[in-house]
Order: C-alpha cells, then sequence, then structure tokens
C-alpha cells in the first residue's frame, strides 16, 4: 500500500515537473528568452510578428502596432527575467530535489540524465544566443519558425 501511494506521489510530482517545464517553455516563448544580457534580434521580433501575422489575420496597421509594442516593453520584458530568473533556477532546484527524494535509485540516476541533457540543450542555446522558443537558425544564421 505504501509503495503504490510513494509511486502516485512520484508520479504526480514528475507530471508538475512536466507541466512546470511546459508553462516556462511557452512563457518564453511568449515573453522572451531570459538572457537579460542580449536583446531579441529585429528578425526574431520579425519573424514572430510574422507568425502573428499569418495565424491571426493581421492587418497592416495592427502588424505595425504589434512591432512597436514588442520594441517598447523590450526592455521591461528584459528587466523582468534579470529579476525573476534566478528565483525561477532556484525553484527549478528544488522541484529536482524533491522528485530525487521520492525515486528508486535507477529512476534518480536516469533522472539526473534527462536533467543533464536538458541543462545542456538550454546552455548550448544560450552559447549560439539563440532564444527560447520555437525560432531555429538556418547555416545562414537565419531565423525560421518550428
Amino acid at each position: 500500500m505504501f509503495d503504490r501511494s510513494k509511486a502516485k506521489a512520484a508520479s504526480l510530482l514528475v507530471a508538475i515537473f512536466v507541466l512546470g517545464v511546459a508553462v516556462g517553455g511557452a512563457a518564453l516563448a511568449a515573453w522572451g528568452d531570459n538572457d537579460p544580457g542580449r536583446s531579441r534580434r529585429p528578425r526574431e521580433r520579425v519573424s514572430y510578428t510574422e507568425r502573428l501575422r499569418q495565424e491571426l489575420s493581421l492587418t497592416t496597421a495592427q502588424r505595425e502596432s504589434v512591432e512597436a509594442i514588442l520594441e517598447r516593453s523590450q526592455e521591461s520584458m528584459q528587466q523582468y527575467w534579470r529579476e525573476v530568473g534566478p528565483r525561477f533556477d532556484t525553484l527549478r532546484a528544488q522541484v529536482r530535489t524533491e522528485i530525487m527524494a521520492v525515486l528508486s535509485e535507477e529512476q534518480q540516476e536516469a533522472f539526473q540524465q534527462l536533467m543533464a541533457r536538458s541543462d545542456s540543450a538550454r546552455r548550448y542555446r544560450d552559447r549560439r544566443g539563440e532564444p527560447h522558443s520555437r525560432v531555429r537558425r538556418d547555416s545562414r544564421g537565419d531565423s525560421h519558425e518550428q
């Protein structure tokens, strides 16, 4: 009985963690990345507004307004990530520690490997200056929505 409760608790924690990653990824895609030292490149902003234009059938005036809004709010979004980023990192570490506590040794090893891959991918994106969104770059450095 206890093992089943422990398994349910572990499953719930993993589900909450996955949901948190999904929500965090969506927030980053929507409001920008968490690299405060780098401003979003105009080409990436254009790609975002182009996606909005296509999916929402924006008029030219609406697209220009959206571009102006993004330009105007860029610094405040970066300031937000400068403030929130360290707290998010702390929370992520706490969640990982709690998850590790309910996993078996074998599961802990697999979880550590999974988190190492996730961290490595994030560091790679940061090194390349890529945003934390669905924008990918081709060999010339041009960005494309995925």
